[in-house]
This record gives C-alpha cells, structure tokens and sequence, in this order.
C-alpha cells in the first residue's frame, strides 16, 4: 500500500481496478509503453484527492518476457522518460474538486491542457507527442459518455 502522495506507477498487466475508476483509466495509444505508466499517474493524482488508497500484492500469474531490442525501445520511449517527471509536477499542481474518478478525470483532462499551452519551450516533436495524448483523453471522455458509463 502506498501512502498519500506516494506515487509508485503500475502496469495494465495483471491489475486489478474498482469499477469506479475504469472511466479516468485511459490507455493512450499515442504515449506508446507509456500508457499505462502516465494512467497510474493520473489515477494517483485522483485517488489522493478522494482520500482513496492503491495497494500491491503478489502477482497471480508470471509473465515470460519476449525477446526486446532495448536500443529499439528507449527509442519509443524516449518522449516519455524526458517528460514523465514533468507530468507527474503538472498532476501534483492540479486543483481537483470532483466527488468520482470520471469527474476528477475530466479535470485532469483541462488542467493538463492548461499546463500545456504554458509551455512556450517545448520542440515541435515533443509539444506533437504531449497533444496527442491530450487528444485521446478527450475521446475517452465522448466514449465514456456516449456509452453512459459516467
């Protein structure tokens, strides 16, 4: 179990997730193995606004890894690891003022939005990369709507 403001990022693998939070817990194609990195993340910013707690346990299964070109994936990943820490300051420096996650989510949505358009420094590729994300948050929120699951 972490403690408030403890965060520690959890993988979509062999996770178990409350109902309530399947609305904020997007997994973005356009942040490539950072999906479920930066969505434990928010999921973290939230859950320590509701005074609601994440806890590990043993894992259930064990996972045989495929053979990796690790050049190949710090390549992928490299937007991620240059922004996470920057993420994770944008999250720690949100207002939230929602009762569930889908709320809270949304607020997430708009604030990194905000955090965004201040950044006046970002390269082309980066600013791309971080938009891109934002952008699936936004038809996560349509989707979930439009399924009438919020």
């Amino acid at each position: 179990m972490t403690g408030k403001g403890t965060w520690s990022p959890f993988n979509s693998q062999n996770t178990a997730l409350s109902a309530k939070i399947i609305p904020a817990y997007p997994l973005s194609p356009k942040v490539g193995r950072y999906d479920d990195i930066w969505a434990s993340y928010v999921i973290y910013r939230i859950a320590d606004h509701l005074d609601h707690v994440i806890a590990y346990g043993f894992p259930l299964v064990k996972q045989e890894r495929n053979p990796h070109n690790y050049f190949a994936d710090h390549r992928a990943e490299e937007h991620g690891l240059e922004f996470t820490d920057r993420f994770c300051e944008w999250l720690r420096a949100m207002t939230l003022t929602g009762s569930t996650y889908f709320e809270c989510f949304q607020e997430v949505t708009a604030g990194l939005k905000d955090c965004l358009a201040k950044e006046d420094k970002l390269k082309p590729e980066k600013k791309a990369f971080l938009e891109g994300f934002i952008q699936t948050l936004d038809v996560w929120i349509i989707t979930m709507k439009k399924m009438g699951k919020v």
